[in-house]
């Protein structure tokens, strides 16, 4: 684990979004498998298959680079999908709302240090994503 020290007096606050603001475990499973689960139906397989081929190449993967984990997008960008193409499915496959609802102690929380910091959010997912899914917990 890293550790970090903040400063005396920090003015700003990053958070990630995706399992920082939120935690949803069905959530957190569905970004990934509904992009595996496209990706299957364009090779014409199952979503078994499709989730085995990604898993084991992810393995294999951390084994030749001493653990290191790869990224979804990259390890679909060696079964030939472009990373454009992995961005779209995100932005139509996923919907946040499915799994988010409105978070009235986080929208507190967020006004409450946002009278002390300014607070910016970041995230790996398309920003058409994110803003559906900010809009979903408030």
């Amino acid at each position: 684990m890293t550790t970090y020290n903040l400063p005396q007096n920090p003015k700003t606050l990053i958070f990630d979004i995706d399992s920082t603001l939120y935690t949803n475990a069905a959530y957190a499973f569905e970004q990934v498998d509904c992009q595996v689960r496209q990706f299957a139906r364009d090779r014409g397989i199952t979503a078994e298959e499709a989730r085995r081929m990604v898993a084991d190449y992810r393995k294999k993967f951390a084994a030749a680079n001493n653990g290191k984990k790869i990224s979804l997008g990259n390890t679909l960008l060696a079964f030939g999908i472009p990373i454009a193409q992995s961005v779209e499915w995100r932005k139509t496959l996923m919907e946040p709302a499915d799994f988010l609802k409105r978070d009235e102690k986080l929208i507190q929380t967020l006004r409450s240090l946002s009278r002390r910091f300014k607070l910016i959010c970041v995230t790996n997912n398309p920003v058409f994503t994110a803003r559906k899914t900010l809009d979903a917990i408030g």
